[in-house]
């Protein structure tokens, strides 16, 4: 059942371009077989075709066919809507070849116009997809006329004569143009309707996801408040003891072993306040907004968290790979991004405590509309029982993990119109992807 699943539309991933060029490619396939299909059918079954139909016909099915591999190895060549744009025009002309050598009004798959007035209604805005309808109109209309002025000739179906009288014809182009518009406009609407009803269900969920998030910082807050004055404690009695120290110093009291304990408890005072640091910056994660956006290159974030987190790598004993591509600018906040990079590559650096193979390959590249910083780790992968549920909030398999890092990762880039993925293998290791729209240069 899952082959079948590709060729059905997935309304939950309609804001993302590509899933509509990927749709309509397999609606063009679909269309491509069923095509050859009828017109074998037509002519050595049937024999409604004569010799010179079908060759024309058979070369016109084989464009459709080329033109689809074509369109499927350019997916990340040309921008989105642009693609789209292309195949729906190179679509118009070829249904127009079929049907004008297969009969053309005569032609009962004629309707097949309004399946595309139907799909540009749901692909593209309403005045794109009118545009379209009339832009189908204006050339079935065209057709009519100069086979109705011999212009050019009439390849008959059944033998009638229909194109002859131009009641007919007026008749004809009325009644295409009024389902053209009809559907192109009503299809428009629904589909603007639903998109509104999904994005309204997502800001909903989005809401209550935060109201829950918020009745739980209470519960956190305890847990955190606990992790804070415990080490806070310690910082006081360790300041206490070394004041005494000092005090013996001035007074020439002290000896070597005395110099010796201040140095190891300046070292732990320092351990502790690290504690407190990184306990705030946890907490900081579940509630922090940010509103500053700019416009700036990945590359040098991804750098500078390279360098701030090497001596974990060293640490660690993990060979970090770096392929940093030249890419376009992204807009946001820089700080945000920086702590969803850094929660990626210091979560693959822990994700590798126990492998064989320490190996960190962090890359950016362009890929269609998009900057990817992708980071890579060759630990043992994520189980795939838990794969849905790595980005729910407080979801963790660490001992002293809060759950909040990927979570908050992903409510930032989605914030920036970006997405963030994972491929991941038991046994093989973790990808993930932090995809961000690219930014026109300003002239």
């Amino acid at each position: 059942m899952r082959k079948f699943e590709k060729f059905f539309p997935d309304l939950k991933s309609f804001e993302e371009e590509e899933s509509f060029v990927r749709w309509f490619i397999y609606l063009r396939y679909i269309a491509f077989f069923t095509t050859t299909i009828i017109l074998l059918a037509s002519y050595l079954v049937f024999r409604i075709l004569s010799d010179e139909q079908f060759l024309y016909l058979l070369l016109i099915s084989v464009g459709v066919g080329i033109s689809n591999f074509i369109f499927s190895k350019i997916i990340n060549k040309i921008s989105h809507s642009k693609h789209l744009i292309i195949q729906m025009f190179c679509d118009i002309l070829f249904i127009t070849l079929l049907l004008y050598f297969s009969g053309w009004a005569e032609n009962p798959f004629f309707v097949i116009y309004v399946f595309h007035a139907i799909i540009s209604g749901i692909i593209f805005d309403k005045k794109t997809s009118l545009s379209i309808s009339a832009i189908i109109w204006i050339i079935s209309s065209f057709v009519s006329f100069m086979i109705y002025s011999g212009v050019i000739p009439h390849f008959e179906l059944f033998g009638t004569r229909i194109l002859t009288k131009l009641e007919f014809i007026l008749g004809f182009i009325s009644a295409v143009g009024v389902l053209l518009f009809a559907s192109s406009y009503f299809t428009s609407f629904l589909t603007q309707v639903l998109k509104e009803k999904i994005k309204t269900e997502k800001e909903l969920h989005l809401e209550i996801l935060r109201y829950s998030r918020l009745a739980t910082v209470g519960e956190i807050s305890a847990q955190i408040i606990h992790n804070i004055s415990t080490p806070l404690t310690v910082v006081f009695g360790k300041i206490s003891i070394l004041s005494e120290k000092l005090k013996k110093i001035q007074n020439n009291q002290a000896i070597s072993d005395d110099i010796e304990k201040i140095k190891k408890e300046i070292e732990s005072v320092k351990e502790e306040t690290e504690k407190i640091i990184n306990n705030t910056r946890k907490f900081s994660q579940i509630a922090r907004y940010e509103t500053r956006e700019e416009k700036f290159k990945i590359n040098d974030i991804v750098e500078k968290i390279i360098k701030l987190t090497s001596f974990i790598a060293e640490k660690e004993k993990v060979k970090v790979i770096r392929e940093i591509s030249d890419v376009p600018k992204v807009k946001g906040n820089p700080d945000e991004i920086e702590q969803v990079i850094m929660n990626l590559i210091t979560n693959a650096i822990d994700a590798m405590q126990s492998s064989k193979e320490k190996i960190l390959k962090i890359r950016t590249y362009r890929k269609g509309d998009f900057v990817v910083c992708e980071v890579q780790d060759t630990g043992p992968g994520i189980p795939e029982n838990i794969k849905d549920k790595i980005f729910t909030p407080f979801f963790t398999t660490k001992k002293t993990g809060t759950g909040i890092g990927l979570s908050s990762s992903k409510r930032i880039i989605k914030k920036y119109g970006g997405e963030i993925l994972f491929e991941s293998e038991e046994g093989k290791g973790t990808r993930f992807f932090v995809m961000l729209p690219v930014q026109k240069e300003e002239n």
